[in-house]
């Protein structure tokens, strides 16, 4: 039976760094709570916090026949004058709990970038917990004195830390804050054809990891969208690191509305599973 197949297992151990970076960095599953209202309805567009502020997105992760194994929640708010923290929870759900119980909490604090609409990272904590164990990482960046700071946990005792210079005028995104960068049009108009190259945040050894994202044409994006029977909008190719989620290609489809919330993504090849897709959950079933 393919649900205790060793490579289903597998599937649920890279669940959650498939379904958190699908939704993290691009919204991927994502669905708008009824609160937050579309920022192109207002004659003034607002701050990128006030944007945001309020707003929660529910999703949900699948491949091949199964539809629904993970389920995720990212919430914004504010935290002080131009401070705000977002918090994601992932976890996986229904038969995959029988496999892997795995939940994955994030935590990213950011500042509005003073003299421009851009968030900035100021620290990024995950927690992992996987059938009993827990590993952690907190990155906190010192844009003063230009230094990232890091430390890892396991089961709670402290394992390694360490600190990198950051290049100047280097600003580091972590996917996060990134995917409310995109979303609000800090990297620049989605709607020429844009293309953007995003800084995340490096390994511990100091590896740069760059995203790229292409916006399609109005007509490449319309032939595509038709095929998934898929509103109007807009549609984005993106290329990252291979290793993220042993991808074959490294790359992912992603689609927007006009309001730019993600409607449906598509992760592909995945080693083993091929297609890993998100879906838009409507508010009513987002629990």
């Amino acid at each position: 039976m393919i649900l205790f197949s060793p490579e289903y297992k597998r599937y649920i151990r890279l669940l959650s760094v498939l379904s958190v970076f699908v939704f993290l960095f691009f919204g991927s599953d994502v669905s708008a709570v009824a609160e937050a209202a579309a920022i192109s309805a207002k004659s003034v567009k607002p701050s990128i916090g006030e944007s945001f502020l309020g707003e929660e997105l529910n999703y949900k992760v699948g491949f091949w026949i199964f539809n629904n194994v993970a389920r995720g929640r990212l919430t914004f708010h504010g935290k002080g004058e131009g401070i705000y923290e977002a918090t994601l929870s992932a976890h996986t759900t229904g038969l995959a709990r029988f496999v892997r119980r795995r939940k994955d909490f994030f935590i990213a604090t950011m500042e509005v970038v003073p003299g421009a609409e851009r968030l900035r990272t100021l620290s990024f904590d995950k927690t992992s917990r996987l059938d009993g164990k827990e590993r952690r990482k907190l990155v906190e960046i010192d844009y003063g004195k230009r230094i990232l700071r890091w430390k890892k946990w396991k089961n709670g005792k402290l394992r390694k830390s360490g600190e990198l210079p950051i290049p100047e005028g280097v600003v580091y995104d972590d996917p996060i804050t990134a995917f409310y960068n995109l979303r609000y049009g800090a990297y620049g108009s989605v709607r020429d054809a844009a293309a953007f190259t995003i800084k995340t945040l490096p390994t511990d050894e100091g590896k740069e990891i760059d995203i790229k994202v292409r916006f399609a044409g109005r007509k490449e994006t319309a032939a595509r969208r038709a095929g998934l029977g898929k509103g109007e909008g807009f549609l984005a190719d993106v290329s990252l690191d291979k290793d993220l989620f042993d991808s074959k290609s490294g790359l992912m489809e992603i689609y927007f509305n006009p309001d730019m919330v993600v409607t449906y993504a598509v992760a592909k090849d995945v080693l083993f599973f091929g297609d890993v897709r998100g879906k838009l959950l409507p508010a009513a079933d987002s629990r």
